[in-house]
């Protein structure tokens, strides 16, 4: 089996007792519905800072993949309603297999 991306979300325990007990529901609903059905949380906004650089030996043992692969780089932070930081992700995924399409909606001002 091979692995294509690597991810880790860095969310704020407090905020979100027993997560780890819902790792079934987490495989179906997605990260973010469970958070709204089980802790009512509102994600308020997100911030995702996006580099490409190419694999190196411990992407390429860790991704299994040759060296020189473009890879992206995302950073994300999220925020809740009240201005909380809440989750920090990093995430590694190969540029040469994904794309990025990004939806932007009106601002309120």
């Amino acid at each position: 089996m091979f692995c294509y991306n690597s991810m880790n979300n860095y969310i704020l325990a407090r905020v979100v007792p027993g997560l780890e007990k819902l790792q079934d529901r987490l495989k179906h609903l997605g990260l973010y519905q469970l958070l709204e059905s089980e802790y009512n949380l509102t994600l308020h906004c997100a911030v995702d800072t996006i580099n490409v650089y190419l694999s190196g030996p411990l992407e390429a043992e860790m991704l299994q993949l040759p060296e020189t692969i473009p890879l992206f780089h995302n950073r994300r932070t999220t925020w809740l309603e009240d201005g909380t930081p809440f989750e920090h992700v990093l995430s590694i995924i190969r540029g040469d297999m994904h794309q990025y399409k990004v939806y932007l909606e009106n601002r309120k001002h």
